[in-house]
């Protein structure tokens, strides 16, 4: 059992950062009050924001001169979930989703991370699913088939299903 003591010190502890996390709140707070701060906010914002996946997406299919259906068909998408990529401004995809397209556009590494980070995904090197779709990417292997294959050896769940 934990002694008084212990409880004490801890809901000390409790009372100190809960004291220390309302002044840091605080201070941000004032700092944030300034109207002139948000339009630095908005500002930087409009300046920097990225397209979203849907561009990005839609984007590649037009460069490749490619039909909607041949793509979500490659990428074992329904042509209902293609749709709702395609009607909905605000859709974000599952990482899978994001590689699945990414593999069906045969897409390089490079194009690959643009698609996948404006998803705010990305292919880590600490991951055996991305190391193998970052391998089948270099290697062009971008039949979901083949790819299922290698994940399915290092029994890691599929794509597309």
């Amino acid at each position: 059992m934990i002694s008084d003591k212990i409880l004490n010190e801890i809901e000390e502890f409790i009372d100190n950062y809960l004291v220390d996390y309302l002044v840091m709140y605080e201070s941000k707070m004032a700092y944030a009050d300034s109207e002139e701060d948000f339009i630095d906010l908005e500002t930087f914002i409009k300046n920097n924001k990225k397209p979203s996946f849907k561009e990005i997406l839609f984007d590649f299919i037009d460069k490749k001169d490619l039909n909607d259906s041949v793509i979500y068909k490659k990428a074992m998408i329904t042509r209902k979930h293609f749709s709702k990529i395609r009607c909905n401004d605000d859709y974000h995809p599952s990482k899978k989703t994001a590689i699945q397209f990414a593999l069906a556009l045969e897409l390089n590494e490079k194009n690959c991370n643009s698609l996948l980070e404006s998803a705010s995904y990305t292919l880590s090197l600490n991951n055996e699913f991305d190391l193998i779709i970052k391998f089948c990417i270099q290697k062009k292997i971008y039949n979901l088939i083949d790819v299922n294959y290698a994940l399915d050896y290092f029994n890691i769940n599929p794509l597309g299903f």
